[in-house]
């Protein structure tokens, strides 16, 4: 999303956690980018699926899709009885515990 390129490749090994460790590498790096962006850089329109949208309207976009599917994703999951982990701390289908694995 928005061209930065950490230049670090995929894991050599393809296990869940060597893509967490490159996922937390990768995110910091696009983050530590992105400060260094101006107003005019977030401002700038830029092509979104073929229509002109600001930057700052992308980020918003995605941020808000994303929770959107996540929460699709953890009622389905939740409704074939799967376990899950919280996602933002306590809920009620974990008797109010924080549960990670």
């Amino acid at each position: 999303m928005f061209g930065i390129d950490t230049g670090k490749p995929l894991p050599a090994v393809e296990t869940r956690p060597e893509f967490v460790e490159a996922y937390t590498r990768d995110s910091a790096a696009r983050l530590d980018a992105l400060r260094t962006k101006d107003n005019d850089w977030w401002e700038a329109e830029v092509s979104f699926f073929d229509v002109p949208r600001s930057r700052a309207w992308i980020m918003v976009r995605r941020i808000a899709h994303t929770a959107h599917h996540r929460g699709q994703q953890t009622f389905l999951l939740r409704m074939f009885g799967r376990d899950l982990d919280s996602t933002y701390g306590p809920t009620a289908d974990t008797n109010g515990a924080v549960k990670y694995r």
